[in-house]
């Protein structure tokens, strides 16, 4: 059984800026695994395995819902979850508007009413550039703190579309678009 997410995908010119960070990075951090920059997004919802009635019902919920406008998504500095010197994800933070919030919620009571759990923690907003800290090796707090300034540049761009992604993970890259949700341009 196939599994699947719901994300805000990223413009080709924002991949292509962050795989250049993705490049700098890795002299500093030390991740088994490099997010490719075709799979670059930001998670609404992850759904896990799904079969395609429950995909179906969840596509036929989110098309009846999603009647918002287009909007802005800010994009700022790097990040990080895990442990502090050697965490396991390392991530550009993503500004939580009232806008991506509501979208989430909307994005949440859907995947909830086609029948996938509801998520416990809060929403966080990220990119994530690389995840799954590999070795031994470690990296202390003032350096950490250090890549943060050094990769505090504001990113913007204009939310037109949530994508259904469903995953291969044997295949690079490892997301494939299974629905596009278009917002409101207007």
């Amino acid at each position: 059984m196939a599994h699947y997410f719901m994300a805000i995908p990223l413009p080709e010119e924002l991949q292509h800026f962050y795989h250049s960070w993705q490049k700098e990075l890795q002299a500093h951090f030390s991740y088994k695994r490099w997010m490719h920059q075709a799979d670059l997004h930001i998670t609404l919802k992850f759904l896990g395995e799904a079969e395609m009635p429950t995909i179906d019902i969840l596509k036929k919920k989110i098309n009846q819902t999603l009647l918002l406008k287009s909007f802005i998504i800010e994009l700022g500095t790097i990040g990080f979850f895990g442990v502090e010197n050697r965490p396991r994800v390392l991530w550009v933070d993503v500004y939580l508007s009232e806008a991506l919030r509501k979208l989430q919620q909307i994005v949440e009571l859907a995947a909830e009413e086609a029948g996938f759990a509801k998520e416990q923690r809060s929403y966080r907003p990220h990119l994530t550039l690389a995840k799954k800290w590999e070795n031994e090796f470690l990296i202390s707090p003032e350096e950490c703190d250090r890549l943060q300034k050094q990769y505090d540049v504001r990113k913007q761009f204009y939310l037109q579309e949530i994508v259904l992604y469903k995953i291969h993970p044997q295949q690079i890259p490892s997301y494939e678009k299974a629905a596009v949700f278009p917002l409101n341009t207007l």
